[in-house]
């Protein structure tokens, strides 16, 4: 019951090749999988284990952990774009620059954030507020 299918605590993640289908690494982290997204040569993994999240970096030819680090409690999925994730917390719209560990400010937001996304260094998200909506876009750096 409750839908499709859920992600099992050390899971084990495959990265394989698009073209060939073929399998280029694999790893399980420890905890349950929440998010994962991939740049050329690393995938960033954002796990849970206790309550408490961490990314995870990892080779995507070896498919060995390179570091991990704490992100954001709130950080529930991870929209990449080059180094940056973009994340809401409370009333504010952040960027996490996963190279170097700083965090920043991109708003401030008065309503309710939706569809949060990150793309060539700009974030874009929507607001909800009683009968309207509007769509907001930021310098991510």
């Amino acid at each position: 019951p409750g839908g499709g299918p859920r992600a099992a605590r050390n899971g084990r993640v495959e990265i394989h090749d698009v073209a060939t289908g073929r399998l280029e690494a694999s790893f399980r982290p420890e905890g349950i999988v929440r998010s994962v997204a991939l740049t050329p040569t690393r995938a960033i993994v954002l796990v849970e284990l206790l309550g408490l999240r961490r990314l995870d970096f990892y080779d995507v030819r070896s498919g060995r952990r390179i570091t991990s680090m704490v992100p954001p409690q709130t950080l529930g999925r991870l929209l990449l774009d080059g180094n940056l994730v973009a994340y809401r917390l409370n009333d504010q719209v952040r960027v996490l620059d996963i190279a170097t560990g700083k965090r920043r400010v991109v708003a401030n937001t008065k309503y309710v954030t939706i569809g949060l996304s990150v793309r060539n260094g700009w974030v874009v998200w929507g607001e909800n507020r009683n009968k309207y909506a509007r769509i907001r876009v930021a310098r991510a750096s």
